[in-house]
């Protein structure tokens, strides 16, 4: 456990830069029960800066896995009605959240039935708050981790959990004299970047690796954002902290190609996936294959109809040489990646999700992996010349589960 002093100046950046929480709101951190004391620390922040209520939502991978061995198959998605409704009363109210991460049991269901653990998620609490959090914008939210034991042994093969700190601490930049003025700082130049990309009006995403060859078609229709969002009510906060991505929604009809996984992934149903390879065709998932948890991959792909088309697409610059492990160790919580062989590049990278996905035309193309290239027409001075985006505007598609392997 870190010292009492780093413990609550975390909590405070947490609360003040990552959920920005505002005086008299109500506030839900959400953690598994061996994160206590980083919640507690959090509670106290919350109140300090004059949360009206702050409440702690615990849950424990034990009894969800007694859940997934003795249930029904219709109970495994079922939403318990006084969730959705706490759910549907903080966005009422316009309420606060904080989700700590950090899996404190990596393989608590590594023995159990992949396809059942793949269905373990409360469907209709999970869609809901989808649409509360992205489309009415009524909470403000973030998510921050809390090292531990086991996820210090994943990373390092020893449960040296103090050096995981000290990489979490740098990754959230703790170590700067005024974290809060350094978080600024760097949203500000995560927006520039966001902005660029936005005026450009790209129509495509190519990213190329080893096994992969995907191209994300894009639409004019959303703007690149990057590093924040914004509440409907005006509140702005950093959703995930660390952060180093700018991201859009892409064209749900237009993906196409293979993308493969280079780093163990672990899904929402906590089940670690190895050599996951993803083929799409006409903007859908037609092909999924893994070396290790493919049939957990399979049963979310099959949880509902938006599941196998993409939704968020990102393209992460990794440009902070000063601290190349600790932005990788974050990236192991927030987007479950469980190898910190790769050391952070001078390069994009893809971070692709189906969740959300807008339908548009055609234009202009954006390519990877050395260099984004502008390959509008040039005109005098060899300044862009911007080319329009064709076709019809299409609704905006929410599609249902979103798999986080991807």
């Amino acid at each position: 456990m870190p010292d009492e002093n780093l413990l609550k100046r975390y909590a405070d950046l947490v609360v003040r830069v990552g959920a920005n929480v505002r005086e008299g709101q109500d506030v839900a951190v959400f953690a598994y029960v061996e994160q206590a004391p980083f919640v507690r620390a959090l509670a106290a922040a919350a109140y300090e800066v004059g949360a009206r209520y702050v409440t702690a939502q615990y849950a424990d991978q034990y009894v969800k896995r007694e859940t997934i061995i003795h249930v029904s198959d219709d109970v495994l998605e079922w939403s318990p009605p006084w969730e959705l409704e706490r759910l549907e009363y903080f966005a009422r109210v316009g309420g606060a959240t904080i989700s700590v991460a950090g899996d404190p049991n990596p393989d608590v269901f590594a023995d159990l039935d992949g396809v059942r653990v793949g269905k373990a998620r409360p469907k209709q609490l999970a869609e809901r708050s989808l649409q509360i959090t992205f489309e009415e914008k009524s909470i403000n939210w973030t998510i921050a981790a809390y090292p531990n034991e086991n996820w210090a042994t994943k990373i390092f093969g020893t449960p040296d959990v103090d050096r995981l700190w000290d990489e979490v601490a740098k990754a959230v930049r703790l170590d700067e004299a005024d974290p809060v003025a350094a978080w600024r700082a760097h949203v500000e130049k995560l927006r520039s970047r966001a902005a660029l990309l936005t005026e450009r009006r790209f129509d495509a995403l190519r990213f190329t690796g080893p096994g992969t060859d995907l191209t994300i078609g894009l639409t004019p229709a959303f703007n690149w954002g990057a590093g924040t969002l914004e509440t409907a009510g005006g509140t702005v906060h950093v959703p995930n902290m660390p952060t180093e991505e700018v991201f859009t929604e892409p064209d749900a009809r237009r993906t196409e190609g293979t993308v493969r996984s280079t780093r163990p992934l672990a899904t929402s149903g906590g089940i670690i996936v190895e050599g996951l390879q993803v083929r799409f065709e006409g903007g859908r998932v037609v092909e999924a294959k893994a070396d290790k948890g493919q049939e957990v991959i399979e049963s979310q792909l099959d949880s509902d109809e938006g599941a196998r088309r993409l939704g968020e697409g990102r393209a992460r610059r990794r440009l902070l040489p000063r601290r190349p492990l600790g932005r990788d160790v974050l990236r192991h919580v927030v987007r479950r990646e469980r190898d910190l062989s790769h050391r952070l590049r001078q390069r994009p990278e893809l971070h692709a999700q189906p969740g959300r996905a807008a339908a548009r035309g055609s234009g202009e193309h954006l390519e990877h992996p050395h260099r984004l290239h502008d390959r509008r027409p040039r005109g005098a001075g060899g300044r862009p010349r911007a080319r329009r985006h064709g076709g019809g505007h299409h609704p905006r598609r929410r599609v249902g589960a979103r798999l986080t392997a991807l």
